[in-house]
């Protein structure tokens, strides 16, 4: 819709009947947006994607890489796009290429469906609009990566064990998985709200998640450790053990990760116990043995025994 709103602008501006915006996809334009050219043109174009050939306009300046102004398609003999002219009524036309260094990002097109080329006043407000398009192009792109890389990252987050929460470079709630508000019990109404670090300790706190410590004191040890790198266990009133791991972004803000290993802290418990029963085995069977050597040596002599 704001492509829309700008080619029709920009239409009037240069006293276009038609304008067209093209996006390049591999060795084909697609439609981006329209202004002026009638439901049935528009399916046209849409179903008939344009390649990079001389017999159109969009074809000329993607070949070119430059500005191409055809007076009258009907007169050029190198124009053979008959059928897309005959839907969309086009004559005169004008295409400018969306250049990013020396990538072509897609191809900006005006007509006028009677012989009227456009003046260079006309030619250079469209070449200004075009060069603000491909900074609008490319924001697009930016955003679209961006969006792809944060569903990426959402799905990553749901699907790992553990709880991660990560605070901005103001240290506000930006982040979390759904692991980290079941680990720790964190409403949904409380992460709604973007809370601050400090809020985030201080509900803890005075949860008893922390020790018995004052609460704020306890903030205020968190909030400077915010930017440095460490770890630390400790016991939920549940009984479970989760370990805590805090990692400093280096724009700003940190990443808290939270992992249960109530089992395997279990299990070293069952290792060492195991361990050390071994050990008095051990000991014992030692002494009894050297007990049992003195038994076999002296026979007739109670008294070492």
């Amino acid at each position: 819709e704001v492509l829309e709103t700008l080619l029709g602008v920009v239409a009037r501006l240069c006293r276009a009947d038609q304008t067209y915006m093209f996006r390049r996809h591999g060795e084909q334009h697609q439609l981006v947006a329209t202004h002026g050219v009638s439901a049935e043109g528009e399916a046209f174009i849409r179903a008939n994607p344009l390649k990079p050939e001389r017999g159109t306009t969009s074809g000329r300046v993607t070949m070119e890489k430059r500005i191409v102004h055809i007076h009258d398609v009907m007169a050029d003999p190198e124009y053979d796009h008959a059928e897309g002219q005959g839907n969309a009524g086009f004559r005169t036309m004008l295409g400018l290429p969306l250049l990013r260094e020396d990538n072509l990002l897609g191809v900006f097109v005006l007509s006028r469906t009677t012989v009227d080329p456009f003046s260079a006043r006309e030619i250079e407000l469209a070449r200004g609009f075009a060069d603000q398009a491909v900074i609008a192009i490319e924001n697009a792109r930016l955003f679209e990566e961006l969006r792809d890389r944060q569903a990426e990252l959402r799905v990553t987050l749901d699907n790992t064990g553990d709880g991660v929460v990560m605070f901005d470079a103001d240290f506000r709630l930006a982040s979390w998985n759904h692991n980290f508000q079941e680990m720790l019990d964190v409403s949904a109404e409380f992460i709604a709200g973007r809370p601050a670090l400090e809020d985030y300790v201080r509900l803890l706190a005075e949860r008893g998640e922390l020790g018995d410590g004052d609460p704020e004191s306890t903030v205020a040890s968190y909030r400077e450790r915010a930017t440095r790198q460490w770890s630390a266990e400790r016991t939920r009133p549940d009984g479970r053990i989760v370990e805590v791991r805090n990692n400093p972004v280096p724009s700003g803000g940190a990443v808290l990760i939270y992992s249960d290993i109530t089992e395997r802290k279990r299990a070293e418990a069952e290792i060492r116990s195991a361990r050390d029963a071994a050990q008095e085995a051990l000991e014992q069977q030692t002494a009894t043995a050297e007990i049992l050597k003195v038994i076999a040596s002296s026979p007739t002599d109670v008294q070492p025994v």
